[in-house]
């Protein structure tokens, strides 16, 4: 799929949802609790923001083995879009200006400013723009430099 332009963060989260499957496949169901994104008809993820696959797993009355695959197969696809590249090096820009240290919070709403979002409450928009920065598992950790050991963890100033 060709995008282009700027993506609302809802825009985001749409695209990174496979469409429903069909009956019987918990593909997208998988997807939407894995990201922690809300349901279809409002209200908040049941299992919060990244759960692990056996929630998910007993969530669905399904085995932990399809969710894993389910996971797999969409982290590939992910990884393999062009519109999401650039969103992950906005995301890399804005933890490195805010000293390199932020709270998901805190980078999900800077997200949000870049790219808009419906009005909602808050909860659901940071689930959004944790959708869109990606599962933990496909994010690169931080380069230390020098090679040294790694500085105490401080928190960035609230703004």
């Amino acid at each position: 799929m060709g995008v282009t332009g700027i993506l609302s963060v809802d825009d985001m989260a749409e695209l990174l949802t496979p469409a429903p499957g069909r009956k019987g496949s918990h593909r997208a169901d998988v997807v939407r609790l894995t990201l922690g994104l809300p349901p279809e008809d409002g209200g908040l993820s049941p299992l919060g923001a990244w759960p692990v696959q056996a929630r998910i797993a007993d969530h669905l009355d399904i085995k932990q083995p399809p969710v894993s695959r389910h996971h797999r197969a969409e982290i590939k696809r992910w990884a393999e879009v062009e519109w999401l590249r650039p969103v992950c090096t906005e995301l890399v820009e804005i933890v490195a200006n805010f000293g390199r240290v932020m709270t998901a919070p805190e980078a999900a709403q800077e997200l949000r400013a870049l790219h808009g979002a419906q009005d909602d409450t808050p909860e659901r928009v940071l689930a959004r723009s944790l959708a869109s920065s990606g599962p933990p598992s496909r994010r690169r950790p931080a380069r230390r430099r020098g090679g040294g050991a790694r500085a105490p963890a401080r928190r960035a100033p609230a703004r």
